[in-house]
């Protein structure tokens, strides 16, 4: 139970306050012009409650676990930031992620000049398929790897291929992702036009890489 103030004039404001705000539903100036207080007090008021306990907020939603797994992720592992999506059917893990990582994206990053280093799978398939790029004025994509075509077209079928969506803004490695010998590998890094890329890609703001699978079915061994 929160201790109560001294002053229970002042104290009863805030109940009231809170009361108006969280259980009434008016706004913050609705409160404001009701008790002849501006509207910077009212939002000062709802702060104190808050510290003070008068108001005790509960969230009631299946998304609240994710939410504690990200703060114990964060804090575990030292990490600047964590997004958990819900758990779904092992069929749709992929999609899910790739749409989550397109939403996590497109509230993070700038508005322009951002080019995006994408190291290739099946999620980052989906990652394209999902990211909007309506509200960026420039936006780049560039492959850390090759063989990048094979995974557009065993994914996607011709109407929702991302492929098509990025065609002006997507630089692929012109190279396959695996070949005969370490020779032939050497050789294709020396290429001027893989070479260019790979530097470009080295300049990139943001790398989205996927942490791939060691199973048969993975994206990989298809």
């Amino acid at each position: 139970m929160a201790k109560k103030k001294s002053n229970n004039i002042d104290y009863e404001l805030h109940v009231r306050v809170a009361w108006y705000y969280y259980k009434s539903s008016m706004t913050q100036e609705e409160i404001a012009n009701r008790l002849g207080i501006n509207r910077a007090r009212v939002i000062k008021m709802l702060e104190t409650a808050r510290r003070e306990g008068i108001i005790s907020v509960t969230i009631k939603s299946p998304y609240t676990n994710c939410l504690k797994l990200e703060k114990r992720l964060i804090e575990c592992w030292n990490l600047r930031d964590a997004f958990i999506i819900p758990e779904v059917d092992n069929t749709s893990i992929n999609e899910n992620l790739g749409a989550a990582s397109a939403q996590y994206l497109e509230t993070k990053i700038g508005k322009t000049n951002n080019l995006i280093a994408l190291s290739w799978g099946n999620t980052i398939s989906y990652f394209l398929k999902y990211l909007s790029l309506k509200s960026y004025d420039e936006l780049s994509l560039i492959t850390l790897s090759g063989g990048v075509p094979t995974y557009f077209y065993t994914t996607f079928n011709d109407n929702t291929n991302p492929l098509y969506r990025f065609q002006n803004k997507l630089q692929i490695i012109p190279s396959p992702l695996l070949v005969t010998s370490k020779q032939t590998a050497k050789s294709i890094l020396q290429e001027p036009e893989v070479k260019s890329l790979m530097r470009m890609a080295e300049l990139s703001n943001i790398a989205l890489v996927g942490i791939g699978s060691v199973s048969n079915e993975s994206t990989f061994s298809r």
